[in-house]
């Protein structure tokens, strides 16, 4: 009598690392979404309308389709993983045990190796990121900062204008008053020449 040895596979760890990578997928395309939509009242929020943001998505989105096949394996629908109107994910476990009880290292390969979808997506997440040169984030960082150098620049040269346009109200605002204060004193001057002249005092307590 021969003994068999069974090798069992282990699905559970590949299920919790295939449901970490759909959570944070999904916190990526809500964190895309959010600062890019409107808020409640209707009013846009601050990434509305960003052409960096928009890139982003699309290429999250064509990420999905991205990358080789792997023996019986050949797309994210398989394994129970699929996308939802708003861009995020949903994972259906059952789907994904049964393909990893009948095709465990097609899974596998599926996601490592050469040209797999799992390299591919990384790389895309890669330049999605914070790393210059060519990081979208990084490259949108840049431009933003740009953009916040280029406005106080502009507001300190308007600060110059508006401090000199002031500084010269001022002096005629002080000149005006000089002007409005010395009428008074004119008014009495012609009212004393014409008493002088037609012999009418215009001014009883002068």
């Amino acid at each position: 009598e021969s003994d068999q040895v069974v090798i069992a596979t282990d699905n559970t760890n590949v299920e919790s690392a295939v449901s970490s990578f759909v959570t944070a997928y999904n916190a990526v395309v809500k964190d895309l979404t959010t600062p890019a939509g409107n808020d409640s009242s209707g009013s846009p929020e601050p990434l509305y309308g960003n052409p960096n943001v928009a890139m982003m998505q699309e290429q999250l989105q064509e990420a999905l389709t991205s990358g080789t096949s792997s023996g019986a394996i050949t797309s994210l629908e398989q394994l129970g993983i699929t996308a939802n109107d708003d861009g995020t994910l949903t994972l259906d476990n059952s789907t994904l045990d049964s393909a990893l009880t009948s095709n465990y290292q097609d899974v596998v390969n599926f996601f490592q190796g050469s040209g797999s979808f799992g390299s591919s997506i990384s790389t895309t997440l890669g330049n999605l990121g914070n790393s210059g040169p060519d990081g979208l984030v990084y490259l949108a960082l840049q431009q933003d900062s740009a953009e916040e150098t280029s406005l106080n620049t502009n507001i300190t040269n308007e600060n110059s204008i508006i401090s000199a346009d002031q500084a010269q109200l001022t002096t005629e605002l002080n000149e005006a008053n000089q002007t409005l204060e010395a009428i008074p004193t004119q008014i009495n001057e012609v009212n004393e020449l014409y008493s002088a002249i037609s012999g009418y005092n215009q001014n009883a307590n002068g």
